[in-house]
């Protein structure tokens, strides 16, 4: 048995807990907390930009899903979601919607797009909302 003394008592340590961890199952929380910290420090992938982007919206007949799945969720809707907005941004190589958690921080324009009783696009416009 070892012994270590402590400022009001001695604590007492059976020999075969000498060389293991003092508490159980740290070994899988440590693996963890370091995976984590790994993933922390990962960059995100630029974004495709696209000449094209917002061609598709010319076209006859879009859809309000076609719309979604070409630029994901819009980060507002308007008027009972007839008109949809997405904040978009421009690179030399083209347009790309802005991640709706990056705020307004860096965008140049919110889109618009306005959809009929159908869910047909009926019109879209793209706003400057900074110069660059």
């Amino acid at each position: 048995m070892l012994a270590l003394a402590t400022a009001s008592r001695w604590i007492r340590f059976p020999k075969a807990a000498l060389g293991r961890p003092i508490v159980a199952g740290t070994r899988p929380a440590v693996v963890l907390l370091a995976t984590l910290l790994l993933l922390a420090c990962a960059t995100t992938p630029r974004p495709v930009a696209d000449k094209n982007l917002l061609a598709f919206l010319d076209g006859p007949s879009v859809a309000r899903d076609d719309v979604y799945r070409k630029l994901g969720p819009p980060h507002a809707t308007f008027e009972e979601a007839r008109i949809a907005a997405f904040r978009v941004n421009e690179l030399p190589a083209g347009y790309y919607v802005a991640e709706p958690r990056q705020g307004w921080d860096g965008v140049r324009y919110n889109l618009l797009v306005e959809f009929d009783a159908h869910d047909i696009v009926q019109s879209h416009r793209l706003v400057v909302v900074r110069a660059p």
